[in-house]
């Protein structure tokens, strides 16, 4: 059937170019990867709802099918978008209403437009595709060939990959977890094409396609997405049994296992399997490494979820609600035992801000409330009980591969935040979209129908669609100049620095990350005033160990010692255990003659962290004012036993322990 209007080849192009949102980055970004794609995700979809618009209002264009999915999937983009923070103070950003709404959009995007048995075929080809490319990327990474951009150590945050030739790779994603949790969800679809291809050259490039995909998902190390690949695959073989699958993907299996075969051949990637490998053992021992964090975060989540269990904290605003609650938490007499748990993790992060749990069921729950998790999760229940009924006819062969595909995305969820991100957002809602193909034939062009109260309605989602791209074109563009503001300051261009720092907050005033660089860079000019007032604007939601050691040691050296205490304890209260916290507070109690609330500080440190060599010197001085000379140079010899050769205070130490003992030598 030929359509008159040409809108639908437009709008289909439009949902072709959103799957190659995988692929865009930016290098010169202060987030090279995800910024861009939320940029180009606002774009393509702003023109697709404009077009549908246009194609409701003057051609033969309508609503989509209202069955019971697509009821519950815009359901929740509904209250999504009533529980974002709009007349607040809160700092959440915009991105994620939208985005929620953006990815829904993809879902009825699709199903109105690329559901056709051709174009289906079209797009399920294509995302296949752009995997291939991503999996090259990946593969020429972890070989140690990459951009030259991320093999320097001298770009603004250092090598992007440090762990260079046989490290995680991530591709074009940005990160190796990311990766893994995209080719989850893609490799029942490229199964699917595997199985279905009738030509020998097809079944080679997508067996070789998931080849590299296994291969890249075990080298991330991604916990999660292995969990969620191997779900995947399993639902796979069980939606196609009776088809021969069984049989058929033994050959792929033995390839797979010849493949890994052939790379531990390599020393390197020996060395880059082991690392994953230790990664995967951590799991059994919570206190090392993220996995007690990971668990902490989930609990405190929960006590989000009790504390306003209909409402939530608010779309978007988990960042900066989480550590009041988190200081909550650790008020209870029975959570000191998390504190040896997620000690590590704390260590190995003082300048990270915890963004998401790192689990989408309790993040929805913690900031929609129940109702977003219930309509969320009937929508993925119905989703993947979802079959083509059109009486006896088959469903077409991208259904099992869509289905699996979707459920390892919705696993993944379980340890991660894939539908956060814009490209396994995107890669989910395409599938589920697919879903809905119907190989029954369109109606008669006679009996198609404009649709003008629903175009119009369209015209005002479209101009919503239009602030959202604007938003995240200020966003994109305030990026790019912190990005160029931050490697100024490390080159020690600081006028320069500060005037990109100003165009960035003047393009996205409400970015707390923004105000902790800036509060950087006032500092390292030594303007302590203007350092504590971007600091402490951070402070509302760009949360961490370090800005509380920054910003306390700032009210300490401008005099306000009362300030400071508050900042060292309200950080000991978010971070207990914490060691570099407690040694901290003890210096401030010390230089407020406080000795012996000093004193129980330092020990404290010292019990927590006996390895911290900056204890040891704060103790030693200490016990020296206290005229105990003894225990003083045990704690100067201790200190110089830990401290790196380039320490300065080393010589300070050195003149303190002949002045208690003559003739001592350094260890």
């Amino acid at each position: 059937m030929k359509i008159s209007s040409g809108w639908p080849p437009k709008i289909f192009f439009l949902v072709c170019l959103l799957s190659l949102t995988p692929l865009a980055f930016y290098p010169y970004h202060i987030s090279p990867y995800q910024y861009p794609k939320l940029l180009l995700l606002s774009l393509f979809l702003f023109l697709s709802l404009l077009f549908w618009a246009f194609d409701s209002l003057l051609a033969q264009g309508g609503q989509p099918a209202w069955d019971p999915v697509a009821l519950f999937l815009l359901a929740f983009i509904l209250w999504a978008l009533l529980r974002y923070p709009w007349f607040s103070n809160s700092h959440a950003t915009l991105r994620d209403p939208f985005l929620w709404g953006n990815l829904g959009l993809t879902y009825f995007l699709v199903g109105q437009y690329g559901a056709e048995e051709k174009k289906a075929r079209a797009l399920i080809y294509l995302l296949a595709l752009v995997g291939v490319v991503i999996c090259l990327y990946g593969l020429l990474q972890f070989g140690g060939i990459d951009l030259a951009l991320y093999q320097s150590k001298h770009t603004v945050f250092g090598p992007v990959r440090p762990e260079g030739k046989w490290g995680r790779p991530f591709s074009t994603l940005g990160n190796p977890n990311f990766l893994g949790e995209f080719l989850a969800g893609l490799l029942p679809l490229v199964l699917a094409l595997y199985f279905s291809s009738t030509r020998k050259a097809g079944r080679l490039v997508w067996a070789g396609s998931a080849l590299a995909s296994v291969l890249l998902i075990v080298t991330s190390g991604a916990r999660g997405a292995l969990v969620a690949a191997v779900a995947g695959i399993i639902l796979f073989f069980f939606l196609g049994r009776g088809k021969g699958y069984w049989r058929k993907g033994l050959w792929l299996l033995l390839a797979a296992l010849v493949f890994i075969l052939v790379a531990l051949s390599l020393e390197g990637a020996r060395s880059g399997f082991s690392r994953v490998w230790q990664k995967m053992a951590a799991i059994s021992s919570p206190s090392q490494g993220s996995v007690g964090a990971r668990l902490l975060w989930w609990r405190v989540s929960w006590e989000m979820i009790k504390d306003r269990p209909l409402l939530g904290v608010g779309t978007g605003a988990f960042r900066e609600a989480y550590p009041a609650y988190q200081r909550r938490f650790f008020q209870q007499p029975d959570s000191t035992r998390w504190i040896p748990l997620v000690a590590a993790g704390w260590k190995d992060n003082y300048n990270a801000t915890l963004e998401a749990p790192h689990n989408e069921y309790l993040q929805i729950a913690a900031e929609l409330g129940l109702p977003g998790l219930l309509l969320f999760s009937a929508f993925s229940l119905l989703l993947l009980g979802r079959r083509a009924r059109n009486g006896q006819a088959p469903p077409p062969f991208w259904t099992n591969g869509c289905i699996a595909g979707c459920a390892a995305i919705l696993v993944a969820a379980l340890f991660g935040f894939p539908l956060h991100l814009p490209s396994t957002g995107t890669l989910f809602f395409l599938m589920a979209g697919l879903l809905g193909h119907q190989s029954k034939p369109p109606p008669d062009e006679a009996a198609r129908k404009g649709d003008p109260l629903f175009g119009t309605l369209l015209v005002l989602v479209g101009c919503l669609a239009l602030l959202q791209l604007i938003q995240q074109g200020k966003v994109f563009e305030s990026g790019r100049d912190l990005y160029w503001a931050i490697g100024h300051q490390l080159s020690g261009k600081a006028d320069l620095a500060l005037t990109d720092f100003s165009e960035a907050k003047r393009l996205n005033p409400q970015d707390p990350e923004i105000d902790y660089w800036l509060g950087l860079a006032h500092l390292s000019r030594a303007r302590l005033p203007l350092a504590k007032d971007s600091l402490e604007r951070a402070k509302t939601s760009f949360n961490s160990p370090r800005l509380y050691l920054t910003l306390g040691a700032i009210h300490s050296d401008l005099g306000e010692l009362g300030r400071a205490e508050a900042i060292y304890q309200e950080g000991i209260a978010t971070y207990p255990g914490l060691t570099p916290l407690h040694a901290a507070l003890g210096v401030l109690y010390a230089r407020s003659n406080r000795n012996q609330e000093a004193l129980r500080e330092l020990k404290k440190a010292q019990e927590i962290d006996p390895s911290l060599a900056e204890t040891y010197h704060f103790l030693g001085h200490l016990f020296y004012r206290l005229g105990r000379p003894g225990e003083a140079q045990q704690n100067l010899e201790r200190f110089l036993q830990l401290a790196p050769a380039a320490d300065p205070r080393r010589n300070l130490d050195l003149d303190l322990m002949h002045k208690i003992r003559p003739g001592s030598k350094s260890p």
